[in-house]
C-alpha cells in the first residue's frame, strides 16, 4: 500500500480517485484542503498537478506560471 497526500481539488476528480485506489495502484490517499498549487504528493521530492489533456490549451495560461514555481519547491534529485 503506497500513501500519498491530496488536494481536496483532486479529490473531487473522481475518475482520478477512482482509478488510483484501485488493487493494481494499491494507493492510500489522505486528504488535505490545500497542498500550495499541487494536486498530490508523493514524497518529499516528487509532487503532481493533474490537467485533462482536452483542456490543456485553455488551461495554458494558468499552468505555465505555476509549473516554474513548483519545481522550486521539489527537488529533481532524491538525497539519502
Amino acid at each position: 500500500m503506497h500513501r500519498y497526500l491530496v488536494s481536496l481539488d483532486s479529490v473531487q476528480k473522481r475518475s482520478i480517485v477512482c482509478a488510483l485506489v484501485t488493487r493494481e495502484c494499491s494507493m492510500d490517499l489522505t486528504e488535505q484542503e490545500t497542498l500550495d498549487g499541487v494536486d498530490t504528493l508523493v514524497d518529499p521530492h516528487t509532487a503532481i498537478i493533474f490537467t485533462s489533456l482536452g483542456l490543456l490549451p485553455l488551461e495554458n495560461e494558468a499552468l505555465s506560471p505555476r509549473l516554474p514555481d513548483q519545481s522550486w519547491r521539489y527537488s529533481s534529485s532524491r538525497h539519502p
